[in-house]
Order: structure tokens, then C-alpha cells, then sequence
């Protein structure tokens, strides 16, 4: 009778665990890097669909200083919670107008769209937009 696990055994089961436990580092590895994205996406979204709805952006913002958050957007109803959460954001915006396409030019009026650039910073968070505007 046997009493113990010959070498090759315990080398085969040494193999097997090593190899198991590889595979979940990779996967621990690409789960990590996928919550990073994530979270990075998600801060991107939130910047920008703050700032995509100013009216007329193109006439208010032309440089690219810090503001708050809040001092750009124009919500009515707000809590004092909300408040003081975007005002402790400060952005760093520019938009440049790129150039004009005429659509129609009847000699009455003239129809066309405008587009250019905006460019939001926060931090290490970089974004660039494409903005349209049709002519009024």
C-alpha cells in the first residue's frame, strides 16, 4: 500500500494550480482596466451633457478659462446639495467657430449651417465636440 502522493503528482498539481491561478490574475487584471474605462466614460458623459445644452455656446464661451460647473449651466430647480456639487467642478472650455456652409442664397435671405469645435478639460479628462448651428 501507498501512503503519499508520488513527485510527479505533486508536480502535476503544482502545474495545474499555477496555471489556475495565473488565469485569474488576468481576469482580476482586465476587470480593473474595464471599471477604469467605465468610470472615466461615465465622467466624460457628465461633463459634457452639462455643458452641450448652453444655449448659443458659441457666443458665451470663447476662451478657454476655469469656470465652475455651475456658473455655465442654468438649471431652475436645484437643491443646495446639487449646488454645491457643481460649483466645486471647474471646467476649462473653448469653442471655435470653424466655418460656414450656405445651403441657400435667394437673395432674400440667406440659409446656412455653422460648425466648430468644443473642447472641454477637467483635470486630466480631455474632450473634443463637434457643434452645429443652422442659421436663424
Amino acid at each position: 500500500m501507498r501512503n503519499g502522493f508520488s513527485f510527479i503528482e505533486v508536480l502535476v498539481s503544482i502545474v495545474i494550480l499555477a496555471t489556475l491561478g495565473s488565469a485569474l490574475l488576468k481576469f482580476n487584471s482586465f476587470n480593473k482596466r474595464a471599471m477604469e474605462k467605465n468610470i472615466l466614460s461615465q465622467e466624460n458623459i457628465f461633463l459634457s451633457s452639462s455643458v452641450l445644452y448652453i444655449k448659443d455656446i458659441d457666443k458665451k464661451i470663447t476662451t478657454d478659462k476655469e469656470e465652475e460647473l455651475y456658473d455655465l449651466i442654468s438649471f431652475e430647480k436645484l437643491s443646495d446639495k446639487d449646488r454645491k456639487f457643481l460649483k466645486s467642478i471647474t471646467v476649462s472650455i473653448s469653442v471655435d467657430t470653424e466655418d460656414k456652409v450656405f445651403l441657400l442664397n435667394d437673395g432674400k435671405e440667406n440659409k446656412y449651417i455653422e460648425y466648430g469645435n468644443i473642447r472641454i478639460k477637467q483635470n486630466e479628462n480631455k474632450l473634443s465636440y463637434l457643434w452645429l448651428k443652422d442659421s436663424k
